[in-house]
């Protein structure tokens, strides 16, 4: 969809979040949109940098010129204030910040269509245009800052409750989750989820997000449970129906991470493995 504007910017009508975890130092964002492939467009996030939004007639020059000005370590609303004067159709642009520190910023135009506005706090920025009524940011907000855990999943509490409060006001189609630990190593595995094109993308993303946990982290504790009884019978039917060993599966489903400890088995692990036998069985 292209804007009958003069500069001629596509529209991406969204709402979206900008975060910072600061007992981390994670940075991340999440938008869901009724256009398709949001995820391609709006967020941008880059370790230990910062992290932004470029929205509505969104000037997408502004994902990596933020991103440029926040390595170099500027405040948000540096940066912020740098981008819109560079700009001539600001009144049109809507963006969101979050810097190394945490430090937040956003901007909305006034020539963003209606609801539009932002919401922003320590250590976040929510933001939407094309919105189904003024309680769409106030809910994200509030989950947000209400939620505790990892960033990850602060961010998709906070689509999750815009949505419900009414969201874009065309519907549904595509979204995006991006969180980024302080530094990259070989320990530390950045997450980037995009779903393009789905009726339901918001649910869509929080199954994506499980999976992802479930494939880049170790086990809680709390998910543990003992490898007896009726756990261990519920294990043996479904690696029955799969063909295969516990050891084998593990190793073909690249969970080697999540194996059994001293009689124990992850209650996630153990779900999983029914879902996939379930969906192999005819």
């Amino acid at each position: 969809m292209t804007a009958n504007r003069e500069d001629a910017h596509p529209l991406y009508s969204t709402f979206s979040i900008v975060g910072f975890d600061p007992h981390t130092g994670e940075l991340g964002a999440a938008v869901q949109s009724k256009y398709f492939a949001v995820g391609a467009v709006v967020p941008w996030v880059e370790a230990g940098v910062g992290a932004l939004v470029t929205q509505a007639y969104a000037n997408i020059h502004h994902g990596k010129s933020g991103l440029d000005l926040l390595r170099e370590l500027r405040p948000a609303e540096e940066v912020l204030t740098t981008l819109l004067a560079r700009d001539p159709g600001r009144q049109q642009r809507q963006i969101g910040i979050i810097d190394h520190c945490g430090g937040s910023a956003a901007a909305t135009g006034e020539g963003c269509p209606p609801h539009a506005g932002n919401r922003k706090g320590e250590h976040y920025t929510c933001q939407g245009n094309l919105l189904a009524n003024d309680q769409v940011l106030e809910a994200m907000e509030q989950a947000f800052v209400s939620r505790e855990g990892p960033l990850s999943r602060r961010l998709l509490g906070a689509l999750i409750a815009g949505q419900r409060a009414g969201g874009d006001r065309r519907g549904q189609q595509s979204a995006a989750l991006l969180a980024y630990p302080r530094t990259l190593t070989s320990a530390t595995k950045p997450l980037n989820l995009r779903v393009d094109d789905h009726p339901c993308p918001v649910n869509e993303l929080g199954r994506l997000l499980d999976l992802w946990e479930l494939y880049h982290l170790e086990a809680h504790p709390k998910d543990l449970i003992p490898l007896e009884g009726t756990a261990r019978a519920r294990l043996d039917r479904a690696l029955t129906r799969l063909h295969t060993s516990l050891d084998a599966f593990l190793r073909d489903e690249n969970l080697i991470h999540r194996a059994p400890q001293e009689g124990c088995i992850d209650r996630r692990l153990l779900t999983f493995t029914e879902h996939l036998a379930a969906s192999r069985r005819h």
